[in-house]
């Protein structure tokens, strides 16, 4: 067999392959099963103090290899997260990152517990360029584990966002957020594919990523 360890912040990674935080990694089962089908390393969903509403569908086919969502942060609260889904994944095989946002504030109360439940990294998302580097900041603070900032293209003067995050302490970023909004029509309906806009992932926005 190939050797295909890597690493990332320090920590070893049976193999390249990390599930990004989304619709796969909602709950303690679906990571997982994540694991079980190989992945070296699952971000969770994006896990803030209260749970949100995700509406149905939010998932649309957007051409070959691409999605659009209308999905928001994740369902179940951080309460949830830390007393069940986590500690349930104590034995897990991979490495485990949370994904926690959007704000200082939140950082500053979600890093710690989610680190002492189980979470071997943590990945910080926001809307906000301004909030990227004080978050990266909080989060160093709070703990000692690997901290990611999750950066999107739709920031201007990206460059110097992730050099204010990487002085701040954060460990490395994760490129890229979701694009948009974006709209796609149903043209039989005569109305958008999933009822309002949303946001871009996949093969279209990976030469966006690597730029």
């Amino acid at each position: 067999m190939p050797d295909l360890t890597v690493t990332l912040c320090d920590i070893e990674l049976k193999n390249p392959l990390i599930l990004a935080s989304g619709p796969l990694s909602w709950n303690a089962e679906a990571i997982r099963a994540a694991f079980d089908a190989g992945a070296a390393a699952v971000v969770t969903k994006t896990i803030r103090p209260e749970a949100t509403v995700n509406p149905a569908p939010h998932i649309a086919a957007a051409g070959r290899g691409s999605l659009l969502n209308t999905e928001g942060w994740s369902d179940l609260p951080a309460e949830q997260w830390i007393e069940q889904e986590l500690p349930s994944l104590a034995n897990r095989d991979g490495v485990l990152i949370a994904s926690l946002g959007h704000t200082p504030a939140e950082v500053e109360q979600l890093a710690a517990p989610l680190a002492e439940a189980g979470a071997d990294a943590l990945e910080l998302v926001s809307y906000r360029a301004e909030d990227a580097a004080p978050m990266a900041a909080a989060a160093k603070r709070a703990v000692s584990i690997p901290a990611l900032i999750k950066v999107s293209a739709n920031w201007p003067n990206l460059p110097e966002v992730v050099a204010a995050c990487l002085r701040a302490g954060a460990d490395g970023v994760t490129a890229i957020d979701s694009i948009g909004p974006t709209l796609r029509i149903d043209v039989e309906r005569e109305r958008p594919l999933l009822g309002s806009f949303a946001w871009l992932s996949g093969a279209a926005i990976f030469p966006t990523a690597l730029r």
